[in-house]
């Protein structure tokens, strides 16, 4: 299989389990306390090569223990980590998550040495090119230049939300956000099926070639301009959302760069995003291509 190069973060992640999210100036105390790896960079990283691709990392760590301790993981599962860099007197991404007893959660990120993560050199038998708005937009849209000169795909999740000049909109392939950035990039409210198809519709009129919204337990719109899908989420009762939307980014894009059909493509990622909700935290909820296989053999096929 060709290779997925992934542009982006990798945080420490210090997630705290309560019973309610706290309101502004509002304490919760009883929780449990968690440090686990995560970053959207990194989760979409180990997403991937659990659904069975051949993941190449960029990003940056600092020179602390967490950046060490991030780094042996990463390589641990077999991702090629020779373009991770290290950054002197940084350190390393961190996140702070709090999560309640329905699966939502509060996050907020200090980017640390993320902010220092630089593109991509061109290289041979790159199958697609994943990226986040995790890292600095400079870094983004000179991978998208670099893909753009190499005939490469370019899978975006624009999460956290980014403006993109429209000139660089037809160079990503594939479009990736949930409800909420949707909202954001449309000017609009997105919360449902009908409200997704119309925000779809308005990302693929300003010059996105294929747009994908997730809704969660929604289900998931998907446009390529001239005609606009929906497939029904997998019910499941989660326990942590942290990590569902890169789950979904990364398997998706595995199976996109081995060749599977959009849909079915879609329906794979669906299964993990789900499978990654049973779980606490991020990568270590995230599962492998045996246990989707699993999953996915006891359902019927909903997309179309």
């Amino acid at each position: 299989m060709r290779e997925i190069h992934v542009v982006g973060s990798c945080n420490m992640d210090l997630v705290m389990q309560v019973a309610t999210l706290p309101a502004p100036g509002h304490t919760v105390l009883g929780g449990s306390f968690l440090q686990i790896s995560g970053g959207k960079g990194a989760n979409q990283a180990v997403a991937a090569k659990r659904a069975g691709g051949t993941v190449v990392l960029h990003a940056a760590l600092g020179d602390d223990a967490y950046g060490d301790n991030l780094l042996s993981q990463y390589v641990g599962i077999g991702i090629d980590c020779s373009s991770v860099i290290r950054v002197p007197n940084c350190p390393t991404g961190t996140a702070v998550i709090v999560v309640d007893g329905r699966g939502e959660n509060l996050i907020a990120v200090a980017s640390g040495a993320n902010v220092h993560v630089s593109p991509p050199a061109p290289m041979n038998n790159v199958g697609a090119y994943l990226l986040q708005g995790e890292i600095s937009p400079e870094a983004i849209f000179k991978t998208i230049d670099v893909a753009s000169q190499n005939n490469v795909p370019v899978i975006f999740n624009n999460a956290p939300v980014v403006s993109i000049p429209h000139r660089y909109r037809p160079c990503i392939h594939v479009l990736i956000v949930n409800e909420h950035e949707a909202s954001m990039m449309t000017d609009s409210v997105v919360n449902d099926r009908a409200s997704a198809e119309c925000a779809a519709e308005v990302l693929t009129r300003q010059g996105f070639r294929l747009v994908i919204i997730t809704l969660g337990a929604a289900g998931i719109v998907w446009s390529c301009g001239d005609e606009t899908f929906f497939q029904p989420a997998f019910i499941v009762n989660p326990v942590d959302t942290t990590a569902a939307g890169d789950t979904f980014c990364g398997a998706f894009t595995t199976r996109y760069v081995a060749g599977d059909s959009l849909g079915d493509a879609l329906y794979y990622a669906a299964a993990a995003a789900a499978l990654s909700t049973l779980t606490v935290g991020a990568q270590p909820s995230i599962p492998d291509d045996a246990a989707v296989v699993r999953y996915l053999a006891s359902k019927p096929i909903m997309y179309g």
